[in-house]
């Protein structure tokens, strides 16, 4: 029974219909919760969807409680190293990022990226999309000095993993300068898109 609630619960969260979602994700954390006890992990995994679900739809006070649960229940196991505890935190601070909750935001995230560090390697991309929230939420909150670092701290990854003589470096870049407007370092930025500029021109031919 559990396999098929949670079957029905991807087949709507697929489809984006996450209200549905969220009424089918309570079924398989209750159907998951009443098992034997030495389910935990289903159970982190059936919180997680569930939370993810209730971000997705909207409801980020829910959400905050789901991923706040399963941090408790992770911690309290000991796994201090479970790449769970990496996405629970993430999820977490996607959820105040998403909720205009910068300060709380940029706490979670910074957590989450830690432990993708520790888990996944310094250099990992999953950072990325992290990265890019906590600079915006230390940005909203006033630390310009520390969303710079983030914005730094991703160009290093993306040249790491992808060369800095790439598409991928010229969009990361582009994306430093945009962030270099934003806070009205106007030299910074023209610097900064100046050579992104000149890097998509030498990769892929004037007028790319």
């Amino acid at each position: 029974e559990r396999a098929r609630a949670h079957a029905e619960f991807r087949r709507l969260f697929d489809a984006g219909d996450y209200a549905a979602a969220v009424e089918q994700g309570r079924k398989v954390v209750e159907l998951t919760a009443g098992g034997n006890s030495g389910h935990d992990e289903e159970l982190q995994v059936a919180l997680m969807n569930l939370a993810l679900a209730e971000q997705r739809a909207g409801d980020y006070v829910a959400a905050e409680a789901g991923f706040q649960r399963v941090i408790e229940l992770i911690e309290s196991s000991g796994r201090l190293t479970s790449p769970r505890l990496a996405r629970a935190y993430a999820g977490l601070g996607v959820t105040y990022h998403a909720a205009r909750r910068f300060d709380l935001a940029a706490t979670s995230l910074e957590r989450a990226i830690a432990l993708s560090r520790r888990a996944e390697g310094l250099f990992n991309e999953e950072q990325l999309p992290l990265l890019e929230k906590q600079a915006d939420s230390l940005t909203e909150i006033g630390r310009f000095e520390d969303a710079l670092l983030a914005h730094r701290y991703a160009l290093r990854i993306v040249g790491r993993q992808e060369g800095e003589r790439s598409l991928a470096f010229v969009r990361q870049l582009e994306s430093t300068g945009r962030w270099y407007t934003r806070v009205r370092s106007f030299e910074a930025a023209r610097a900064t898109l100046r050579s992104a500029a000149g890097l998509a021109e030498s990769l892929a031919g004037p007028g790319a």
